[in-house]
């Protein structure tokens, strides 16, 4: 991957992991597109890539500056031209760098876990950008949920959510069971923390870290599906990810303190301490 020494100064981007895949650590959300151009043109990546994301938002809102985004696709999306669509056009709030992404060419279709408002998933999920590709977002439970008897990975009568299975290369093989194709594309793993993070009353006022009991529940207790866990589906997830980022979101985490905490959690139940936070 090319020098990104720049996102360092700009969003705190740091390698976490020196091991396959690659883990980056970063602060906010829409910054990642640099990195996924960067990780593309050192064939980490393909181009555009799969992304499954770790999400309390779902970040699929369309971007107000198309024509920026459209003179940034026809030059050939230059490392720098990223950078600048990040600091001066797309919102602060990183709720439109997905579909930005996508009308880039960088990203293909999306599969988010743990979106805590789907009311209106359903507008959201398919997205034609300005050269005519059709893109797919689909919005789940975690995969702990959506393991769960007629949940929207293993529900054979209907065959669960099938949008969600193509995304992901999901399939169930008679006599063996669920599992993942093999020989798909390596993905993008992208987590934000504050997916990991309870928010209390309207105006999301109070923000906390999960208990372990949380993590334990969702991640580590047995599901419908024998020989799967929300873990086991996130390892999985890591062993086909070209590429992992993380990023940190302080200000929807309740704070540095509490970010470093989720932080903490994700890396203990998650990977396994094997990241250098």
């Amino acid at each position: 991957m090319r020098d990104l020494d720049e996102l360092g100064e700009i969003d705190s981007l740091r390698q976490v992991s020196q091991t396959s895949p690659k883990c980056f650590l970063h602060d906010d959300h829409r910054w990642v597109l640099p990195i996924i151009s960067s990780a593309q043109e050192s064939g980490d990546l393909p181009r555009p890539c799969t992304i499954v994301m770790f999400d309390a938002h779902h970040d699929s809102f369309d971007p107000e500056c198309l024509s920026e985004i459209e003179q940034i696709r026809e030059a050939g999306c230059s490392y720098n031209q990223l950078i600048g669509l990040c600091r001066d056009h797309l919102l602060k709030i990183d709720n439109d760098w997905l579909r930005a992404g996508m009308q880039l060419g960088l990203i293909d279709h999306a599969a988010i876990f743990g979106v805590e408002d789907r009311r209106d998933a359903q507008k959201f999920k398919e997205f034609k950008d300005s050269k005519g590709n059709v893109h797919k977002i689909e919005m789940a439970a975690l995969p702990g949920v959506e393991l769960e008897y007629q949940g929207g990975l293993c529900d054979m009568a209907s065959h669960g959510n099938r949008t969600l299975w193509d995304i992901l290369g999901w399939r169930i093989e008679p006599g063996v069971g669920f599992g993942f194709q093999s020989k798909s594309p390596r993905i993008l793993l992208d987590f934000d923390l504050d997916c990991f993070v309870i928010r209390w009353n309207r105006f999301h006022t109070y923000n906390f870290p999960w208990p372990d009991e949380v993590f334990e529940k969702e991640f580590l207790a047995p599901t419908y599906e024998e020989g799967w866990s929300g873990k086991t589906f996130v390892a999985n997830l890591i062993a086909r990810a070209g590429l992992v980022t993380i990023a940190r979101e302080p200000g929807f985490c309740g704070g540095e303190e509490k970010c470093n905490a989720v932080l903490a959690k994700v890396n203990r139940y998650l990977f396994d301490e094997k990241l250098s936070i």
